[in-house]
């Protein structure tokens, strides 16, 4: 009996030790959703040189990880992933660390760009534009040279070697956390 005794006692230590050395993982950052407040089945329309299309939102997902268990070998998930597709364009969004908007990059139509820089201003077709982020691409001769995000609207712009789509509809979007999918990591 005694054994039994000091085997539950020290199972249950150890189960106490392993369940508090558990990390936990930062909590998610609600506000990068306004660098892209768009949630499943939004419709966007761009237009170019009088030609309009409309970008559909496919998903709109955001996969968190709570804590890592003791002993476990991942790291914590903390992203923010969008696809908005149409006849033309298809869009794949990925913020892969919701604190740090420079870890973000979008692939549009197979060319990719990667966060360039944060703009206090910029005047696009005649109207300014203020807290917006530049995407880019590397490539010199790339089909899509850069994306203009705007916080609290979205995508306005998508510059091309020979096209440029502008968002038709630029009013303020807010948007839910709720609103968007959760997808809890489990690690």
């Amino acid at each position: 009996m005694k054994r039994l005794y000091i085997f539950l006692l020290v199972s249950a230590s150890l189960i106490l030790v392993m369940t508090s050395c558990a990390k936990k993982c930062d909590d998610f950052d609600n506000k990068i959703i306004d660098w892209m407040p768009y949630k499943t089945n939004d419709k966007i329309v761009v237009s170019q040189n009088g030609d309009m299309d409309t970008l559909t939102v496919n998903y709109s997902e955001i996969y968190h990880t709570d804590k890592i268990a003791f002993g476990v070998k991942c790291a914590c998930e903390d992203s923010f992933i969008l696809n908005l597709s149409s006849e033309s364009l298809h869009i794949d969004i990925r913020f892969n660390d919701s604190r740090q908007i420079e870890q973000s990059d979008i692939v549009i139509n197979d060319v990719w760009l990667e966060y360039f820089e944060h703009l206090d201003t910029l005047v696009i077709n005649g109207k300014a534009y203020s807290d917006l982020i530049i995407y880019k691409s590397n490539i010199a001769s790339s089909r899509y040279e850069k994306i203009i995000v705007v916080k609290s609207i979205g995508i306005v712009s998508i510059i091309g070697d020979r096209e440029e789509w502008t968002i038709t509809d630029d009013a303020l979007k807010q948007i839910e956390i709720s609103d968007i999918e959760f997808m809890g990591v489990d690690c």
